[in-house]
């Protein structure tokens, strides 16, 4: 398993957990990871060579508007990567 595949998985977790961390007031915690921060960096090194607008990937991943609608594709395919499938 490639360190930039444990990185994507690890940022999509934290994503995921700190979407649904609130704290006993009900408000999102100080220390969210964002798309614009931590995700799209990700997305930068290891996908947007392709998902970008007029790339050979089915959908952008320019913008977290754009990459929102394809969360569980996303999702899945990290799944499938970190069980050890092939590399694109």
């Amino acid at each position: 398993m490639s360190r930039g595949l444990s990185v994507l998985a690890v940022l999509c977790l934290l994503g995921w957990v700190s979407a649904h961390a609130e704290t006993q007031t009900g408000k999102p915690t100080s220390n969210d990871v964002t798309f614009s921060n931590q995700i799209v960096r990700v997305f930068q090194e290891n996908c947007q060579g392709c998902h970008h607008p007029g790339g050979i990937g089915p959908f952008s991943l320019m913008t977290y508007e754009a990459a929102y609608p394809f969360r569980y594709a996303i999702a899945l395919v990290v799944h499938y990567l970190l069980a050890g499938g092939a590399h694109w």
